[in-house]
């Protein structure tokens, strides 16, 4: 657990550093730029497949396999100055299927995510957050449905301070939050104080790397205990339509081993 406070730590130092350079450049902009003030939207669509195929006599061997994973990234910001009110949604949806077995979903996502900030001073803001995650459709082992929408679900609302020097950059703590998970059958809610930690940072023309790492404290369970959730992204653009994207997931729940996900992927991509 100390790995991964120390992890989280170096994440948002590194960020921090990373921003101290762009900073007067993102203040000039802005300034040059005043009349961009308002509502900014757009998003990106991407959708991924693979598929192999062996005829029964291929000297190397393999399997027949086939995947598809895809992706809705989509935003609604809005300053002016002394206040920012940030909204994101991100869909994400896929399955794989391995020679004559049944499919298997591969992803399956809903996080939405509000974020209120009136400016305190120079980068913070006094801030509040709302947070909803779940999934779209039921999952089933062995014929038996082990999650659905909202079963479970998670709610987040919290209070507090954002950091904010440039779009690159958000950093938002709280030390009051309250999150409830919800199940077909109740709703445990806990008091307890959240991080999230969002950077973007291009590393050269049409590749760009974004992460994301939120982190929650049970106040009345073992608050050393941390909820861990960590996304990252490698975007790398081929044309207007064709792109590969690297993406890595990890979570860390108490009492519960870490679990991670990677996907490499080369599709279509819609930005708008």
């Amino acid at each position: 657990m100390k790995k991964m406070m120390s992890l989280l730590i170096g994440l948002l130092l590194t960020a921090s550093i990373f921003s101290q350079t762009t900073e007067a450049e993102d203040d000039l902009r802005a300034k040059l730029k005043a009349t961009d003030s308002g509502w900014k939207t757009g998003g990106v669509v991407n959708v991924n497949f693979s598929q192999a195929a062996f005829s029964s006599n291929w000297p190397s061997g393999g399997t027949n396999s086939m995947t598809l994973t895809s992706l809705v990234n989509i935003f609604a910001n809005y300053s002016d100055g002394a206040n920012v009110w940030d909204n994101t949604l991100e869909l994400g949806y896929g399955f794989s299927k391995i020679d004559t077995e049944d499919l298997v979903k591969s992803d399956d996502k809903i996080d939405l995510t509000s974020k209120y900030g009136r400016q305190a001073f120079s980068h913070w803001y006094y801030a509040a957050l709302f947070n909803f995650k779940s999934q779209m459709t039921p999952t089933e082992v062995e014929g038996i449905t082990t999650s659905e929408f909202l079963n479970p679900g998670t709610v987040l609302f919290a209070i507090g301070m954002d950091y904010k020097p440039s779009d690159r950059l958000t950093a938002f703590i709280s030390p009051v939050t309250y999150r409830a998970v919800i199940t077909k059958d109740d709703t445990d809610g806990d008091l307890g104080g959240y991080m999230r930690v969002v950077y973007k940072q291009p590393l050269m023309e049409n590749v760009k790397f974004e992460t994301k790492a939120e982190a929650f404290s049970n106040y009345d369970e073992n608050p050393q205990n941390l909820y861990i959730t960590w996304d990252n992204l490698l975007a790398m653009k081929v044309n207007q339509y064709i792109s590969a994207n690297v993406t890595f997931s990890l979570i860390n729940q108490p009492g519960m081993k870490v679990v991670y996900k990677e996907v490499l992927g080369i599709g279509l991509t819609y930005v708008f």
